[in-house]
């Protein structure tokens, strides 16, 4: 979502310093938003793709972990978004005000996730799955036009369950030919590929806003983006580094 040449990769050596942590924390937001997004997307459609082909995995976590993880920073880019300097002025439809009510799900099924322990007994009255419910809808063939639904509900069901499949309606964004993902906790669910494209929609607007920016003559060149460091440790005879 974010490429090398981006002016969230590249802000000015004398960018002011709040505006650039605010900067540094919505671009490592959204690459794990991305990250994630894109790396579940691709393992369901495989899973959804090769069922009944080849054996199911052991465990469905990896598909939780990222599903969790998108949740988390999608919400994490909504509270920088609100707090970054000049929030206020901010265009419709781009508000963080807009955004918030936009993402309101995410922060619905994400403050469950985070009390879980306290809502045990309500989840467990609904039979609800503790990891929660992803389910999703994935592309298979355009002739015949053929898509398949699919539900990942983990852990424990006592044999039954409420069906909480995806049904297609309106227009839809694939990524790796999967739309409609949702991820249910509780008595609630959060529409992931609707969030994602709210992510992507608001990146493009803020890119083009920064490069008109950072175009004018008071900046200076970029500072470039990310350091990493390596060094070798010596150690004396008894195995301690020195």
């Amino acid at each position: 979502m974010i490429a090398s040449d981006s002016p969230f990769k590249n802000l000015p050596r004398n960018l002011d310093r709040k505006q650039a942590f605010f900067l540094d924390g919505l671009r490592h937001a959204v690459e794990i938003c991305d990250l994630a997004y894109q790396r579940l997307t691709s393992g369901i459609a495989q899973l959804a793709l090769t069922h009944g082909k080849v054996p199911q995995p052991d465990s469905y976590a990896v598909y939780f972990l990222d599903a969790w993880a998108f949740v988390d920073a999608v919400d994490r880019f909504r509270c920088l978004w609100a707090a970054q300097p000049n929030a206020a002025s901010v265009p419709s439809p781009h508000t963080p005000k807009a955004l918030q009510t936009q993402l309101s799900a995410i922060r619905r099924v994400r403050n469950i996730a985070d009390h879980i322990a306290q809502r045990a007994d309500q989840s467990i009255s609904i039979n609800a799955a503790a990891l929660g419910i992803l389910a999703w809808v994935t592309h298979v063939s355009d002739s015949p036009l053929v898509a398949k639904t699919c539900l990942i509900r983990p852990g424990h069901a006592n044999g039954t369950f409420n069906g909480h499949f995806s049904i297609p309606q309106g227009t839809h964004h694939f990524v790796n030919g999967c739309t409609n993902v949702r991820l249910h906790a509780g008595n609630d669910f959060s529409d992931l590929t609707e969030a994602y494209k709210i992510i992507e929609d608001t990146v493009a607007y803020a890119e083009k806003v920064l490069r008109i920016e950072f175009s004018k003559a008071e900046y200076a060149p970029a500072a470039g983006s990310d350091m990493f460091a390596i060094a070798d440790l010596d150690f004396d005879a008894h195995g301690d580094a020195a």
